[in-house]
């Protein structure tokens, strides 16, 4: 009996032990779990990686720095307008229109004639740069017109003088005629003369030409030289180009529906003013509608031989009435499309459309008599200016 409590003892004393040991084993595994995980991820030293290292910082620190350098320099002056400050020679790609204010809105200081050379100081976020003219003074013309590429050979462009109290040069303005933009009458050109250069015009267009016509109406027999006008609602170069038919819109004539080519000729007309794109553009788009354009060209002249023939700008629209093809955007793209092709197509592009806008580009509330893009007798007064300037220097 003795000997069996002794060896009981003994096996209780053996797995006290044990379980003793097995604890220790679990403790000393825990700890070193722990330790591991603690235990930051230190990469051995490697000089390759510590110089690649601070290469790429160096890099970095000096792409900040480009970055940093390449930021140009703007100024906001009394209008509004962030200008990127530059220094640098320009010239104009038309005749151009140099202006008191960045916008249309500001008035008309001179006309700086094509290829006119002038001092850049400011690129604006407006579509308008800021000159300084050789007088010292400030002055603004839209950046569209001006680029620094040196001027044709041949040319002697200088930027013109500010004009005297009129604000405005005449017989000191050299006018290029392709691209017509100024509105002040040649010095020693009167009105009445200046009218006698529609006496055999006629004008065609749309719903605004309609406009047109009736202001033309209201005036005295001999104004524009009794001026011919046909403007249609609906009217447009993809309808112009239709054959008649019962369902054709062409402008009547003695009774009878007639096409522009053959109206040309029955008019006897010499000169043939167009401005179309209002209802054209929301239809065909701005390049099917220069198709149709210079479609519309050559069958009047290959009716009318030797007749001139301008286009107007398509005048734009007011800042609530964009619509998603018929919109100031496309307005913009397509009359300065026709001025790219006024050479090849040889015509003549008279811009009635800036005298109109506001500093953003759109038409004036004043001028708009819908709101929308249809003119008031104010617009058309402001078109006559402009028409009377080109003829005084065709006459």
């Amino acid at each position: 009996m003795r000997r069996n409590n002794v060896k009981k003892n003994n096996n209780t004393k053996f797995y006290a032990l044990v379980g003793i040991i097995v604890l220790v084993i679990i403790v000393l595994l825990i700890l070193i779990i722990n330790n591991n995980e603690s235990e930051p991820n230190v990469k051995p030293y490697d000089e390759n990686n510590v110089s690649q290292n601070n290469n790429n910082n160096t890099q970095a620190d000096t792409n900040d720095e480009e970055q940093n350098n390449e930021q140009p320099k703007t100024e906001q002056n009394d209008f509004g307008v962030n200008f990127e400050v530059v220094d640098e020679t320009v010239y104009t790609t038309i005749t151009l229109n140099i202006r008191s204010k960045p916008g249309f809105d500001g008035e008309v200081l001179f006309a700086a004639e094509l290829d006119s050379k002038l001092n850049r100081i400011g690129i604006g976020d407006n579509g308008w740069d800021k000159l300084k003219l050789d007088s010292g003074e400030i002055a603004f013309a839209s950046s569209e017109y001006l680029t620094t590429k040196t001027p044709r050979e041949g040319t002697t462009g200088e930027g013109l003088p500010i004009a005297e109290s009129t604000g405005v040069s005449t017989s000191n303005t050299p006018v290029d005629t392709k691209h017509y933009t100024t509105n002040t009458l040649k010095d020693g050109v009167t009105e009445k003369q200046a009218d006698s250069f529609f006496k055999d015009a006629v004008f065609y267009g749309d719903s605004v030409t309609l406009g047109f016509q009736n202001y033309v109406s209201k005036q005295s027999k001999d104004f524009l030289g009794g001026l011919t006008v046909y403007g249609m609602g609906s009217y447009g170069l993809g309808n112009a180009l239709k054959a008649v038919s019962s369902s054709s819109i062409h402008p009547t004539y003695k009774g009878y529906q007639t096409q522009l080519w053959d109206l040309t000729k029955e008019l006897k007309a010499k000169k043939v003013f167009m401005m179309f794109g209002m209802n054209d553009l929301g239809l065909y788009g701005v390049t099917d509608s220069i198709t149709n354009y210079k479609t519309l060209i050559n069958k009047i002249r290959a009716v009318n031989p030797g007749v001139e023939i301008y286009v107007l700008t398509t005048t734009p629209m007011t800042e609530s009435y964009q619509l998603t093809y018929l919109n100031n955007s496309n307005i913009r793209l397509f009359n300065n499309k026709i001025r790219e092709l006024c050479d090849e197509w040889d015509v003549t592009q008279i811009d009635v459309s800036s005298y109109l806008m506001d500093s953003n580009g759109y038409l004036q509330s004043k001028y708009a008599s819908d709101g929308k893009y249809h003119l008031t007798e104010a617009a058309y007064k402001e078109w006559v200016k402009v028409l009377r300037s080109f003829a005084s220097y065709n006459i």
